[in-house]
């Protein structure tokens, strides 16, 4: 059987035909599974998800209660690998804010430079992760004694996982391997390793690793026996929560489950520090999560806590408090004429974005009460006080499902979801050879940022269809090597990471046209009052909203993510700004843990996740539900390829073996005909890297190609072909038609 995660979900068939709409019915379909568990198979609620979880919560427990001489160290490749930064860099200001040593570190294949771009082969070199495990330790300020090691791999696949993990049991396993190949003497005397991926463990990639010793399957079932005699030291985390709705393209669904178990796992940790309490906006998760989400805001009157009025977020001199157009507008009315956001005008009250430090609670962690905690602890007049406890990791879970279904819920009385326009939109720029562009602040900016550089990878897109801009660039992305050793100067590579706003509104805000999109998102500040946990990075801000109001004449869109449940309508300073907005309600609040927006960048990645792979279906970069123009940067890929090239010839009724397949890519990639291909690259003891490094030598389409010469088109033709035409899935099926032609 093939790997789970690289098999074609029947739920998406049909998705390269579906309108914006039925798009996002479809996600919220196939994300479901995360929670359900594919076909048989457990999802994350079932028990031994639960168990596992909360076995990897209780080693991180050990580390956080010992964070000076501890390290929690999470890695991966890929979308994996930028998840794993994302998760230490919030956690990590956490331990800051709360005056404890930062413990958690992140891996990355490529290192930093992968943070925005695919690295080829990074993923595939198991001694290269080993050698950044050892560099972690030894650069520590103190030597440490126990470490915890998180591998993610989502179809436990990647060699850079393996080999950590390979290493780590070396180190602290029971095993005849482990006892005759001991790692360094200044490693830790302490040990937990875990592996986080989405396959069964019999299904783990069984393919050599090259240069290796073994495959990962190999390391997966060494571990699995580890786990057996030690379960408290090893741990496999791997919910099977089902196919992509891209075939294999498991930054969506795989993703989203990644965050989710990291945040979770962490915050149920984090509980036992002092002073660290869980945020919610909700009554007691364990009675209100397994009940009906509420329905997003509408145009209606709110009802309970309300964003501040129109007149409290914006500062016009001509409109002091007390004037007529003051006193419409808090009363609901339209703004004033003429007052539509400039650069002279303060969008946002200065007082929704006081962030001094606060006092730490006076008692530990907590069960939410009927109304949210403020973060000094203190209840809000008139609510009912309940016991302090820990949440438990099945009600965080369902809290983060009551998020996922908020996002993709239809509005009460809406037969149109908010999203369905964005994503219209941004397909229509892209069939255009137009660009989006994300805005964010801190957290918002950084998924923005991630979700943009997973965009050529997964559809062979250029560099510069998608982009993704942060407060603050590079700087703010606190990376661990401060952007050492990365080509910022390169005139080709260099400015792909100038990703500041700066670099937005000096080079590409001029340039805009009617065919680009704009895109900001952000939390809305809900004043002082709300009591929820305010980061300045979290926010919508001044800068933000005016960059935005300034792109036109690119269509500019606002995702606008509301911190309670019973927001009422965003105030008009916002809305001012874009042509679109999107408002998304939380119902859980914005935060799981203080310092830690776990649910807003989980309403903000589905997002995003959404506008970027319902913008390339609607630009024909998916055929049926293959990512049928992948680049291919490793050894994983490149063996997907072979199967996308198989799968869609045999769809056009073209049957096609593997070898026939693999020939094709070959020819593809090389660009010559098979009658002229060197039988030493034809040989399958030809090594992948090989190919992989032609690929990243800027040859483009190969997918594509390599199914339009499948159908018997010419070389030169096909290439003629593709230089004219972006949408691949309008030359694959007249390639097709016109060989059923032939054939009659």
């Amino acid at each position: 059987m093939s790997t789970i995660t690289e098999l074609s979900n029947n739920l998406t068939q049909d998705l390269d035909v579906a309108n914006p709409d039925q798009i996002l019915r479809i996600f919220r379909q196939t994300d479901s599974q995360i929670f359900n568990g594919w076909r048989d198979q457990p999802g994350l609620l079932d028990h031994s998800t639960l168990s596992a979880a909360e076995r990897l919560s209780d080693a991180a427990t050990e580390c956080l209660l010992h964070s000076q001489n501890s390290l929690i160290i999470i890695a991966g490749a890929g979308t994996s690998g930028r998840l794993a930064y994302l998760c230490a860099h919030e956690f990590n200001r956490v331990l800051v804010s709360i005056g404890l040593p930062q413990c958690f570190r992140y891996l990355i294949a490529g290192g930093d430079a992968a943070l925005v771009r695919p690295v080829e082969g990074a993923e595939d070199d198991p001694v290269k992760g080993v050698e950044e495990i050892e560099a972690l330790c030894a650069s520590a300020p103190v030597r440490p004694q126990r470490i915890l090691y998180v591998g993610i791999t989502c179809g436990m696949s990647a060699p850079y996982v393996a080999g950590q993990l390979d290493f780590m049991m070396n180190l602290y396993g029971s095993d005849a391997s482990a006892a005759s190949s001991r790692g360094p003497a200044d490693m830790p005397p302490e040990g937990y390793a875990c592996l986080m991926g989405f396959n069964p463990v019999e299904l783990a990639r069984k393919v050599h690793i090259e240069g290796w010793r073994g495959s990962f399957s190999d390391v997966a079932l060494r571990l699995e026996q580890q786990q057996t005699a030690h379960p408290d030291r090893f741990i496999i985390l791997n919910p099977v929560v089902g196919p992509e709705p891209v075939t294999g393209s498991t930054r969506m669904k795989s993703g989203t489950t990644t965050k989710i178990l990291l945040d979770t796992c962490f915050a149920a940790a984090m509980q036992t520090l002092p002073h660290m309490r869980v945020l919610t906006a909700f009554p007691a998760l364990g009675a209100a999560c397994s009940g009906p989400a509420p329905a997003p805001a509408t145009a209606q009157a709110p009802v309970g806590p309300t964003l501040i009025p129109w007149h409290s977020l914006a500062t016009d001199t001509a409109s002091p408090p007390g004037s007529p157009d003051s006193a419409a507008l808090a009363s609901g009315g339209s703004p004033p004429s003429g007052g539509s956001p400039t650069s002279g005008s303060s969008l946002l009250h200065p007082a929704l974005l006081d962030l001094s430090p606060l006092p730490p609670p006076a008692s530990g962690p907590f069960r939410a009460p009927d109304h949210h905690l403020d973060v000094a602890g203190a209840a809000p007049a008139g609510t009912v006080s309940a016991p302090l406890e820990r949440l438990s990791i099945q009600d965080m879970f369902l809290a983060f499902e009551r998020t996922v279904r908020a996002v993709y819920l239809l509005p009460a009385g809406s037969a149109t979801h908010p999203l369905a326009s964005p994503i219209s939109h941004c397909g229509q720029a892209l069939a255009r050879g137009g660009h989006l562009y994300y805005l964010g602040t801190g957290v918002q900016g950084i998924v923005g940022l991630v979700d943009a550089s997973e965009c050529p990878p997964t559809f062979g897109a250029s560099v510069d269809d998608v982009r993704g801009f942060v407060e603050g660039g590079w700087a703010a992305l606190a990376t661990q090597g401060q952007g050492e050793g990365l080509p910022v100067e390169d005139p080709r590579e260099g400015r792909l990471f100038r990703v500041g706003w700066d670099e937005f509104e000096r080079v590409f805000l001029p340039k805009l046209t009617p065919n680009d999109v704009v895109v900001a998102a952000g939390v809305v500040p809900q004043g002082p009052a709300a009591g929820h946990d305010h980061r300045p990075d979290s926010m919508l801000t001044d800068r933000q909203l005016l960059l935005l109001h300034d792109s036109a004449p690119a269509t500019r869109i606002l995702l606008a993510i509301h911190s309670f449940p019973s927001a009422g309508p965003l105030p008009a300073a916002l809305t001012q700004s874009a042509d679109i907005c999107v408002p998304l309600v939380l119902p859980c609040g914005p935060s799981l843990v203080r310092g830690v927006t776990s649910f807003a960048d989980l309403a903000a990645k589905l997002s995003f996740n959404a506008i970027s792979t319902g913008a390339h279906i609607l630009a024909g970069k998916v055929y049926q539900n293959y990512m049928i123009d992948v680049q291919i940067s490793n050894n994983k890929l490149f063996h997907r390829a072979t199967n996308i090239i198989r799968t869609v010839l045999g769809l056009g009724s073209r049957p096609c073996t593997v070898d026939e397949a693999r020939d094709l890519l070959l020819c593809a990639l090389y660009r010559q005909e098979l009658a002229v291909l060197p039988a030493e690259v034809r040989s399958t003891d030809y090594p992948v890297r090989a190919h992989v490094a032609r690929a990243a030598a800027g040859v483009t389409r190969v997918v594509p190609l390599a199914v339009l010469l499948g159908h018997r088109v010419p070389m030169q033709e096909a290439l003629a072909q593709l230089q004219h035409e972006r949408i691949v899935r309008k030359l694959v099926l007249s390639a097709a038609a016109r060989g059923k032609s032939s054939a009659k």
